[in-house]
């Protein structure tokens, strides 16, 4: 697979599933994040064009066509990457700080014990959550969404409750930009009765607290892929918004993700901690029984993979049309990025390892198109395997 940079020089609109129709003042609105297979189905179809842009491959082809991502990257003014984002992990929880609004509370969200007469989860796993009652704070309402890849990196490898700048974490999320159109008749150049629409798309820059204007940082999506794709411009989302494909390259000292291996020190971790671990999702994933992983758990051969916990925040649904069979495609619910799931492995030291680098960077979805369409990206992170008693204040 090659790494790919796909850089939105328009708003990007990432449709949401609600209609869009002829209707006078109706909204074409945007999700916060492009789903994997938009990124997947834009490799595929570049992949599938002839020199002259026609599509000549053949759909079941190009269906076999495999992309991982999309994940967020931040550009430097040659256009190489300069920084990897991730999605905030689901068992991190921001809180307000004494120290000011730029400030935030990082805490850690742990498995929990039950004590006499509480209701059990489905599948038998424990609640994730403060183990303390007696925390207070509330929530902090400008949490990052993204979290740069240094501070995901070391939330991996050991998670700690600390205080730190929001700016220092992450980003709060793409910008939405939002453009009222209207119908003009060409005869007396003034707007058509009714045809009053407005669009929302994603922008894809942001500028720091406190930065000036000129040193607006610039974002793009990095999706690996097996496709052929050729450099230039191509389409992508709704309103055919413009975007520019090249093949990925990073500034010195930084690390292609889709190409990295497992973190050893994480490996290390794992095994001091008898080999208890944690997975996230880097992208939304697609399993048959909701929260319940079962390609995850089945797969390994050599390798037992037992859930005892799992955070997540709110399902999130995926839909879309089937050019193939010209129909909408059937509605289905997604564990969302961010989601961790809290394993406990059984085997031998060498099938353990080898599993854990087979996991990395790849996708966890239960059917196979959901993986190659990118949905269940994970990487693995340390967990001491300890599960708290939950302490009333």
């Amino acid at each position: 697979m090659k790494t790919w940079i796909l850089e939105p020089h328009d708003p990007l609109i990432a449709r949401d599933g609600r209609p869009f129709t002829a209707a006078p003042g109706i909204r074409a609105t945007t999700l916060p994040f492009p789903f994997p297979s938009t990124l997947a189905g834009a490799a595929r179809t570049r992949g599938g064009r002839d020199e002259e842009g026609i599509f000549t491959a053949k759909i079941e082809d190009v269906k076999k066509l495999a992309a991982s991502g999309s994940l967020l990257v931040q550009l430097d003014k040659d256009g190489l990457v300069e920084e990897w984002f991730a999605p905030t992990p689901a068992d991190a929880l921001l809180l307000e700080s004494d120290q000011g609004q730029d400030q935030a509370s990082l805490r850690r969200l742990k498995p929990l014990g039950l004590g006499k007469g509480l209701s059990v989860l489905p599948h038998d796993w424990l609640p994730v959550g403060l183990p303390d009652t007696a925390e207070r704070r509330k929530p902090h309402s400008k949490a990052p969404h993204f979290w740069r890849w240094t501070q995901f990196k070391a939330w991996l490898r050991a998670p700690q409750d600390q205080t730190l700048a929001l700016c220092e974490l992450g980003l709060p999320g793409l910008l939405q930009d939002a453009r009222t159109h209207v119908s003009v008749t060409p005869g007396s150049q003034t707007a058509e009765e009714g045809a009053l629409f407005q669009t929302r798309g994603l922008e894809f820059a942001y500028r720091a607290t406190g930065e000036e204007l000129s040193l607006t940082r610039r974002l793009a999506l990095a999706v690996a892929t097996d496709a052929e794709i050729r450099e230039g411009f191509d389409f992508l989302g709704g309103e055919r918004r413009m975007s520019h494909w090249r093949e990925a390259a990073v500034v010195a000292g930084q690390t292609d993700l889709f190409l990295s291996d497992c973190l050893p020190e994480v490996l290390n971790s794992i095994q001091h901690n008898e080999w208890h671990c944690r997975v996230v999702l880097l992208t939304p994933a697609v399993f048959k029984q909701g929260a319940q992983p079962a390609w995850l758990i089945e797969a390994p051969k050599d390798v037992t993979v037992e859930i005892k916990a799992a955070a997540m925040n709110r399902y999130q649904v995926v839909s879309g049309w089937d050019f193939e069979l010209g129909q909408a495609k059937p509605t289905r619910r997604l564990a969302p990025a961010g989601t961790v799931f809290f394993l406990k492995l059984t085997g031998k030291k060498d099938k353990l390892i080898a599993w854990a680098n087979a996991l990395w960077m790849k996708c966890v979805s239960d059917e196979e198109i959901d993986r190659r369409d990118g949905f269940g990206l994970a990487v693995i992170g340390n967990w001491d395997g300890n599960v708290e008693e939950l302490k009333y204040a």
